[in-house]
């Protein structure tokens, strides 16, 4: 089922993101196209112009939405990634034996690195891409530094970027984190309801997967903003204590929300059916649809949203009463009447977390505004705490955590990735580093993202080819073709986040005119 509320939190987190996509798709723009302008008029176009604005380009689309100076250590990383992987593909390039097996060395590392949380694929992709870019591109160890210099300015310019686009950063980034814990929680009760009447689709999985998205959520939500060192302005200190005691409060809910799903596993909720007042369905619906309503009055801060969340809230005081006391003289197990009083009490608890939600959110919303800074912005104060030596060792840390199930991923990867390039080198098909550049992409961690992303790739990729091929028909000048880039590229970053397909769409059409300007393109490509 899809609660109302639900689809209102769905809708308002989609239509406030819009912006941000936005000024993240301009600056996409400007670091793939800046250096296709600025380099040539000094070189005029050539090979090595693409290897810097490739490099800017697959910076620049790092997706990483958590504190600035975290982001610049990613992108710097990665810079370190791709110049390595660069030199390593075109010095190992003219031999098809050391090319396969760096492949699967190179393979298993991108594998790894896939899982460093939401921006771990940008970063393996970009550092895959270069490896194979240098593959296609094998050179002398001279003409090598020099497309990495160029690399390396490219991926300079797309660190410039960041360093100064801090203006530009998604306001309200806390209130959107807190908001989704609620949001995730209403999506466990959902799917414990549905699991309550029966839903053969449903299954414990199912609810352990909400239950870990709920743990990610919150864990975001603290790399994001760490608790406070600093609280010599007294204002913002109850501002962002007041947010970060919501965000306490939303964990402990969805605690006892767990607690609630335990219980459930041992009753058996037919034999109750009779009995009107002890309604598993109406306690949990009532409580869904109030975290439901917390998560838009969180997230818009609106008064009359405030309200409605009250209002659910009153609700489930009076469901919760008449739970309690409709259990008191139930005839059943020993066993059953044990967790149906855990469930009548985990009801209880959570009552509680949701009336102290609602002092929280009214305490929050009587400071007024004028007194605190909400949006994220760079501060010195915020960049130099990001680059803390302890704050910089437990992100490497973090980096190094390898699982089983992440390495069976990574050498199913690195087999894959390993045939592709030995059909592309041993064959020696014109372009062939696109066989297991796509690879890379498409290898999902479950086989049916894997699917999924295959068949949207085919579909953006084959409609991008017969429009890029009619550009290329054009007869127009290098110039005409960076202003055709920069509208593509746009559309590129925008729609890449927003229905992959039709980036892929885009994507091969940058490429095809990518290789336009550079003179290496062929009806071949």
């Amino acid at each position: 089922m899809q609660f109302k509320p639900i689809k209102q939190i769905n809708t308002i987190l989609k239509q406030q993101y819009f912006e941000p996509t936005i000024s993240w798709s301009f600056r996409v723009v400007l670091a793939l196209n800046v250096p296709l302008i600025v380099i040539p008029v000094y070189k005029g176009f050539s090979y090595e112009v693409i290897w810097a604005a490739l490099g800017a380009y697959m910076l620049s689309l790092i997706d990483y939405r958590g504190q600035h100076a975290k982001k610049i250590i990613i992108q710097s990383l990665t810079t370190l990634l791709v110049f390595v992987s660069a030199l390593l593909g075109m010095w190992v390039g003219k031999s098809t034996t050391w090319s396969v097996m760096s492949m699967f060395l190179v393979g298993i590392c991108l594998a790894i690195i896939r899982n460093w949380r939401d921006y771990g694929p940008s970063v393996a992709v970009s550092a895959g891409f270069f490896f194979l870019f240098g593959l296609a591109s094998p050179v002398s160890l001279n003409d090598s530094i020099d497309n990495g210099l160029y690399l390396l300015l490219g991926c300079g310019w797309a660190i410039l970027i960041t360093v100064l686009s801090f203006p530009f950063q998604p306001s309200n980034p806390m209130r959107r984190s807190i908001a989704k814990i609620w949001k995730a929680n209403t999506d466990l009760l959902d799917v414990m309801i549905r699991k309550l009447t029966l839903d053969e689709t449903v299954s414990t999985q199912n609810i352990t997967e909400k239950e870990l998205a709920i743990r990610n959520l919150i864990n975001q939500s603290r790399d994001l903003f760490a608790s406070r060192e600093n609280k010599k302005t007294r204002l913002r200190a109850q501002h962002y204590d007041q947010m970060i005691a919501l965000r306490k409060t939303a964990s402990l809910f969805a605690a006892s929300c767990s607690s609630l799903n335990e219980a459930l596993e041992i009753i058996n909720t037919k034999s109750f059916q009779t009995q009107q007042d002890v309604s598993f369905y109406k306690a949990l619906s009532a409580y869904a649809q109030a975290s439901a309503r917390l998560s838009i009055a969180i997230f818009t801060q609106r008064n009359e949203d405030l309200v409605l969340a009250q209002i659910r809230v009153k609700r489930c005081e009076a469901v919760s009463e008449i739970f309690t006391n409709s259990i008191q003289h139930l005839g059943i197990p020993e066993n059953e009447k044990q967790a149906v009083q855990h469930f009548s009490e985990a009801l209880v608890q959570a009552l509680q977390y949701l009336q102290l939600s609602i002092i929280q959110l009214e305490t929050k919303q009587n400071i007024k505004k004028s007194d605190y800074l909400e949006n994220y912005k760079l501060t010195l104060n915020e960049f130099m705490l990001g680059l803390r030596p302890l704050a910089f060792t437990g992100f490497v840390t973090e980096l190094l955590r390898v699982n089983i199930k992440q390495l069976k991923y990574a050498l199913r990867v690195a087999v894959g990735l390993s045939f592709g390039t030995f059909v592309f080198k041993f064959f020696e098909i014109n372009h062939g580093y696109w066989i297991p550049l796509t690879m890379m992409i498409v290898i999902q961690p479950y086989y049916g993202a894997t699917l999924k992303k295959g068949l949207e790739r085919m579909l953006g990729t084959v409609a991008g080819i017969i429009v890029g091929g009619l550009i290329m028909l054009l007869k127009l000048p290098a110039e005409s073709f960076v202003g055709i880039l920069i509208i593509d590229s746009f559309f590129v970053a925008y729609f890449l986040r927003n229905n992959y397909k039709v980036g892929v769409f885009f994507v091969t059409i940058m490429m095809v005119l990518l290789m336009q300007i550079s003179q290496l393109v062929s009806w071949q490509l």
